[in-house]
């Protein structure tokens, strides 16, 4: 399973100062949730992740692909929320460990 929240990365000013990936990533997990960050009001932690200029996967790419209206920097409160199917990225993760690990 792949989580992602606000992939950053995209433009050429993020990778002048970061070894960073030179293209947008296509990940191979069997599973892939996105969590996207849309907030009604925008904060610094937005801006901020604005700067990275962010690569957005497309739905069709993900397994669940959410909006959330949290900001940036409510991050675990968005691993905590409940996705379209009616679990949260926190417990679908923590089932998929436990199960991995032979305890469910």
């Amino acid at each position: 399973m792949l989580s992602t929240h606000f992939q950053v990365g995209a433009g050429v000013g993020i990778k002048v100062i970061t070894d960073i990936y030179s293209q947008i990533p296509t990940p191979k997990a069997e599973y892939w949730i996105n969590i996207f960050s849309d907030p009604k009001e925008s904060n610094a932690s937005d801006e901020i992740a604005n700067l990275g200029e962010q690569w957005v996967p497309s739905a069709r790419q993900t397994d669940i692909f959410h909006i959330s209206k949290n900001n940036h920097e409510a991050a675990g409160e968005m691993f905590k929320e409940n996705l379209p199917n009616d679990q949260s990225c926190e417990s679908m993760l923590r089932f998929m460990l436990s199960t991995y690990l032979g305890k469910e």
